[in-house]
């Protein structure tokens, strides 16, 4: 029996020796593909369960105005990220996150049920939905440092800066054009958790500035930019149209100074506006200038020799068979020099000089002018406008080019033609960037004002400098753009709107006004466009008192000294002068050079008298506006340098404080807190 016994045990223990050197070589095994067969799978695996590769572009650059205001900033927020492989139950999780974040729960629900490690919950939340969801101690959602842009100044020059979407890219205007120079470098942060699902490092954009984006300095002045867009805003509402635009120029260098237009948009929150109301439509519009063009025809006769500035016209008493057509004049007249056929705006003078001088010396000087072409403001949308080819020219063409149809140009095109009369004669590029810096402000790049061509000499644009004198003066068509103690130079214009998809002209209209001032030393070339006005739709009633308006406020905050005005339009002794709130009544028909009993100061303005001594005392601004503030300033005598924009809240110089020559006070304004 014993052999028998230890025989067995023999066996037993042999057969657990094969069991356990089989269990060893199969954990061996098991072991070696873990660690060696596996090894790169399974590192791959861990890195998606425990960290997140994500891209994040590094704070956007901040974009100033020329005075060094800030118009685009980035500030860090929060964007709520989550893991949905570490979220317990993801159909409670999108609950109480939509719930906290104005979510689509259902939409999250599947977005956290998908195969993806890492999904984004929402991108830039505001603080009070960031504290919302950190209340909730939520397993498997976390938070990343991400830039968001914001817009201090709401809609202030918003169809300049343009926006910027969800992933940091610029959509629209200055954004969009600078995106590259704006944006920087992108980044590769990890978002990391240990096996606790503790995080270790949970960081955002990087604070390193070696691949932040670079900021631009704009031509844009925040305080002019203030008053058009105030100006056209109000212009716009008081002619009941559809839209309006407002493009202010400085004619030395063809700086744009403001371009404003209304209805506006706030850039912080544009997916509230259409997108055609977020269109810069000064560069991506294009209208028939109507009478407004007649300045370029006359600046072509003089200089090409067509014409001399004592040559008379027949004007047909009103109508005129020309090319199989009739053409009009709003009031009939006989004879008109060249001067009193810009002052009164006669179409058929306008036409009979351009026959004078021919077509193709017509194309030839208004292709100088820049029209035809894109302005080269390195904007997007730069429309060139539409000039028909030569060939196509007919007589009747010639004609009506004249007096501004058969042609489109765009709001920033004609006002860099008429900054050309003004400045000489040269055709300056539209300016927009004045430089490009790096994050510590050191400048990159700058911009220098570039001159595009010579299109007519001093001579010639100094005859037609006084030409449009008379435009503004009693009897001409511009009376209402007549500035307070500034001559101006400008030309009204009203012009049929084509109709869409068919030909022909429809019954709405356009009022212009485009000029310069002061007009024998311009500091500033303005265009007013008034589009689809109800009512009165002469550019001389809708457009001129917005151009006025933007004129002497800007002149003000400039420093520009009022001029002395001539003996013949200084106030007689006896009249009273309208105040400065005084409105103008309104006016149902386009005035007749034969209305002369009309005062010589524009309705609303400042009476044409030398300019204003100082006055004793310096006024309070406080809780008023920029404008309130101009006008006070400008009442008393006393000048102001504004910054911000909004409503004073402090002053330089305290109120009640005698005022002496050559003081200036700086003001501050704040934008009042939204309610």
């Amino acid at each position: 029996m014993k052999p028998l016994v230890s025989r067995w045990i023999r066996i037993r223990l042999g057969l657990i020796g094969v069991l356990y050197l089989a269990g060893l070589a199969i954990v061996l095994a098991r072991v070696f593909s873990l660690q060696v067969l596996d090894r790169p799978r399974l590192a791959q695996l861990a890195d998606r369960q425990h960290t997140a590769e994500i891209r994040l572009a590094p704070r956007r650059g901040t974009i100033y105005d020329r005075r060094m205001q800030e118009l685009a900033v980035s500030l860090d927020v929060d964007s709520i990220y989550a893991r949905p492989g570490e979220i317990r139950s993801r159909r409670l999780a999108a609950a109480r996150l939509s719930a906290s974040l104005g979510l689509e729960r259902r939409a999250l629900e599947r977005k956290l049920e998908g195969k993806s490690p890492f999904v984004w919950v929402k991108r830039r939340a505001t603080p009070a939905e960031a504290a919302a969801v950190r209340a909730l101690h939520l397993a498997g959602v976390g938070f990343l440092k991400e830039g968001r842009r914001y817009y201090p100044h709401r809609n202030l020059a918003a169809k300049v800066l343009g926006f910027v979407g969800i992933d940091g890219q610029g959509l629209e205007a200055v954004e969009r054009r600078f995106d590259e120079v704006l944006r920087g470098k992108d980044e590769t942060v990890l978002a990391t958790r240990d096996a606790l699902l503790r995080p270790i490092m949970d960081r955002g954009a990087p604070e390193d500035d070696a691949d932040a984006g670079h900021g631009l300095v704009l031509t844009i002045d925040h305080a002019i930019q203030y008053i058009a867009e105030t100006e056209i805003e109000a212009a716009v509402a008081q002619a009941r149209a559809a839209h309006g635009i407002a493009v202010v120029m400085d004619p030395r260098t063809g700086d744009v100074l403001a371009l404003a237009e209304a209805p506006g948009f706030n850039p912080n929150v544009y997916a509230d506006s259409p997108a055609e109301v977020r269109k810069c439509r000064a560069f991506s519009t294009t209208f028939e200038p109507g009478s407004t063009f007649k300045v370029f025809v006359v600046a072509a006769a003089i200089e090409a020799g067509a014409i001399e500035p004592g040559d008379r016209f027949y004007c047909e008493k009103g109508a005129f068979e020309f090319a199989g057509r009739v053409i009009h004049d709003v009031h009939p007249y006989a004879w008109l020099d060249v001067r009193g056929i810009v002052k009164h705006s006669s179409n058929i003078g306008a036409l009979k000089i351009a026959d004078r001088l021919g077509r193709e010396p017509l194309y030839r000087y208004i292709r100088a002018f820049g029209f035809g072409a894109p302005s080269g403001a390195d904007f997007p949308g730069d429309l060139p406008g539409l000039l028909p080819p030569l060939p196509r020219w007919s007589r009747i063409t010639q004609g009506t080019i004249a007096f501004g149809q058969g042609i489109a140009v765009t709001p920033i095109q004609i006002t860099a033609a008429v900054a050309a009369i003004a400045n000489g004669g040269v055709l300056m590029r539209p300016r927009l960037v004045l430089a490009e810096v790096d994050a510590q402000g050191r400048t990159v790049r700058r911009v220098e004002p570039q001159a595009v061509r010579r299109v007519i000499s001093e001579d010639t644009a100094r005859i037609l400098t006084g030409y449009m004198k008379g435009v503004t003066e009693e009897g001409g068509t511009g009376e209402a753009a007549r500035a307070a103690g500034y001559t101006v130079a400008g030309k009204t214009g009203t012009a049929q709107k084509v109709q869409e998809g068919i030909r022909g002209y429809s019954s709405k209209r356009i009022g212009s006004f485009i000029g310069f001032v002061p007009a024998d030393d311009p500091r500033l070339a303005i265009s007013v466009i008034i589009d689809e006005p109800k009512g009165i739709p002469y550019g001389g009633k809708v457009a001129a008192p917005a151009f006025r308006e933007i004129a002497e406020k800007a002149l003000t905050y400039l420093n520009v000294a009022p001029q002395p005005l001539p003996p013949r339009e200084i106030e007689p002794p006896g009249r009273k002068k309208p105040t400065l709130e005084v409105t103008a009544p309104p006016v149902e028909r386009e005035p007749s050079p034969r209305e002369t009993s009309r005062p010589a100061t524009a309705p609303g303005a400042m009476p044409a008298v030398t300019p204003v001594a100082l006055g004793p005392r310096v006024p309070d601004f406080s809780g008023m506006s920029v404008r309130e503030a101009l006008r006070l300033a400008q009442g008393n005598g006393v000048a102001i340098d504004i910054e911000g924009s909004g409503v004073a809240v402090s002053q330089s110089v305290a109120a009640g404080t005698q005022a002496t020559p050559g003081l200036t006070v700086k003001v501050i304004f704040t934008p009042p807190e939204r309610s």
